[in-house]
């Protein structure tokens, strides 16, 4: 098979058909940093519901929550650091019709070390010179 041929047939496999079930994260984008002390985040999916689909939202790849016909979800405790979105379009069986992009996101709580961190004070001016 040429290489043209072979490449024409992968385009053709890797664009979604007229239909197809698609699903995407809008929120929280990739790479972004979510500043929440409680460790909260909203996660919003779009994705072409009805006909008995369902949203699977995997946290770090496992399961939050029960399956939900909801665009927004709303995720509690998370803990700092990195961690890995993605979400899953299923049938009212629970088979997988579409998977997003996986998202990176970033949860920056304050630390429990210094919950009330402030800023150094400025420093003391000198005393006035004495004639």
């Amino acid at each position: 098979m040429s290489a043209a041929i072979l490449m024409a047939a992968v385009c053709w496999l890797a664009v979604p058909k007229a239909g197809a079930a698609q699903i995407a994260i809008v929120s929280p984008q990739h790479e972004q940093t979510v500043h929440d002390n409680l460790g909260n985040v909203r996660v919003v999916v779009e994705a072409a519901l009805g006909d008995r689909r369902r949203i699977r939202l995997l946290l770090d790849g496992s399961p939050v929550g029960p399956d939900t016909d909801a665009s927004t979800i709303d995720l509690e405790g998370i803990d700092r650091g990195a961690h890995t979105l993605q979400a899953l379009l299923v049938d009212e069986k629970g088979e997988v019709l579409a998977r997003s992009e996986a998202v990176t996101f970033y949860m920056w709580r304050a630390s429990a070390q210094f919950p009330t961190r402030r800023p150094s004070p400025a420093p003391a001016s000198p005393p006035p010179p004495q004639n």
